[in-house]
């Protein structure tokens, strides 16, 4: 009899536990898997009726990174579908690698459960126009920060529609900010046409822009966003020379100061085109205006008022607070190839390159 019991609660607490964990999985049912599962395509079903000729595209970066307006290039375009931050209700205030959830703002992480959670497995059934996943991943920053095609849908919630939306486009579109480089090969693996942006920018523009937002000292930020950019542009590099046909590198200093010409590249390699529509708009995004110059027949270009506020942290950034940014950043520097910059008059004179030229045998880097 009390064999039957001890096997009877021992029952009950197994089942408690199996709800409590499925209640608590961000969302459910769907990316429950094994290590082994992780990595095996055939896990995946698409929508019956998705666009077969379609383009994936992830854009990773950093906040304060130039994403949301390489994202609206992107994103932002007729027969395209932009989910903007889909994990944001998962770690509003930090980012998942592998194996743990590390804070943005400081240099703290703990462990989660992986298999429970499995980023790559659920950005992947974004891209399969998974209901169930646009439904539990929308939130108020999808409603604020869209598209104009796609705003009503996203702020009815109307997951009939994003459906419909998603899986009659010719290119599906995610900017994705809150995750490590760690956890890019795993999605490679289930998706082998995504094409990958790796979007950096000067992490000395990033901590001084950040800084308004943040109390954190300068050499803690320092330390966390140089450290999380150290590893992922180490991790990436290989990962590019292992998968040279989905990974791009992108500045964000290289695509303000010229967004037509660095676009129309980063277009080429996504085997998208570029067409004068997206021209005009990039234009009204970036510059004062334009004339046409009939005798040339060439359009002239304003300022570029999206470069000058690109630039405008090289104008707020103390010199002491910049000495200690360049003492903890400097193998980010190196890797990415930005200039340290030790004379305060070239550093202030934003039209002074802080980065260096691209090797033209670097066919993947813009």
């Amino acid at each position: 009899m009390k064999i039957f019991f001890a096997v009877g609660v021992i029952s009950a607490l197994i089942l408690v536990f199996l709800l409590y964990l499925h209640q608590n999985t961000y969302v459910k049912d769907l990316y429950y898997s094994t290590k082994k599962q992780l990595i095996d395509t055939r896990i995946m079903v698409k929508q019956k009726n998705i666009t077969s000729d379609s383009t994936d595209i992830l854009l990773f970066g950093y906040m304060k990174g130039e994403t949301t307006f390489v994202g609206h290039i992107v994103g932002c375009r007729t027969n395209a579908f932009y989910f903007y931050e889909p994990l944001w209700s998962l770690s509003i205030g930090g980012y998942f690698t592998k194996d743990k959830e590390c804070r943005i703002h400081e240099n703290n992480c703990k462990s989660y459960n992986n298999i429970s959670l499995n980023i790559p497995k659920l950005l992947s059934s974004l891209y399969d126009c998974n209901t169930k996943t646009i439904e539990k991943l929308i939130t108020e920053v999808q409603t604020k920060i869209t598209c104009s095609s796609t705003s009503t849908a996203f702020k009815n919630r109307n997951i009939t529609e994003l459906n419909k939306m998603c899986t009659s486009a010719k290119s599906r579109v995610t900017k994705v900010l809150r995750i490590g480089a760690d956890l890019i090969e795993d999605l490679l693996h289930i998706r082998h046409n995504l094409k990958i942006i790796y979007l950096y920018r000067d992490p000395r523009a990033i901590i001084c822009s950040r800084r308004k937002h943040d109390r954190e000292s300068i050499p803690a930020m320092t330390k966390t966003v140089c450290g999380k950019m150290d590893t992922d542009s180490r991790i990436m590099l290989e990962l590019a020379n292992r998968y040279p046909k989905n990974i791009i590198f992108v500045s964000a200093e290289r695509i303000a100061k010229d967004p037509i010409g660095v676009s129309q590249r980063l277009f080429y390699f996504l085997g998208l085109t570029f067409s004068r529509t997206l021209e005009n708009r990039i234009i009204n995004l970036s510059y004062r205006g334009s004339r046409y110059n009939s005798q040339k027949k060439t359009r002239v270009l304003s300022e570029n008022k999206g470069f000058v506020k690109s630039m405008k942290w090289r104008t707020l950034l103390s010199m002491k607070d910049k000495k200690i940014i360049d003492n903890l950043c400097q193998s980010v520097y190196r890797r990415l190839g930005y200039h340290e910059m030790s004379s305060e008059e070239s550093f202030r004179n934003i039209y002074s390159s802080n980065i260096l030229p691209v090797d033209e045998h670097k066919s993947t880097w813009l």
